[in-house]
């Protein structure tokens, strides 16, 4: 994650539209890895849905109910989502 943030040029990111979108947003804003990591799989995945690079799917394994629970918003029919 540290290597991208040091590239200053977008164009050498040689990553997809969608991604270079993310990658600036996520420049000015501080996110959990995690977090980003699935941000940018399922937008991929969504946009390029006969591309087998992405993933629909994802296993979260929490500490605990608490963090379980919090991390429900991630879930698309989550009306905090």
């Amino acid at each position: 994650m540290d290597r991208w943030r040091e590239l200053p040029d977008p164009n050498a990111w040689g990553v997809t539209p969608e991604t270079a979108w993310l990658l600036t947003h996520w420049r000015s804003h501080r996110f959990g890895d995690m977090a980003m990591i699935i941000a940018w799989q399922t937008i991929n995945a969504v946009r390029r849905p006969g591309s087998k690079r992405f993933t629909r799917g994802f296993l979260v394994v929490t500490p605990g109910v608490t963090i379980r629970d919090r991390l429900r918003v991630l879930q698309p029919n989550d009306p905090d989502s």
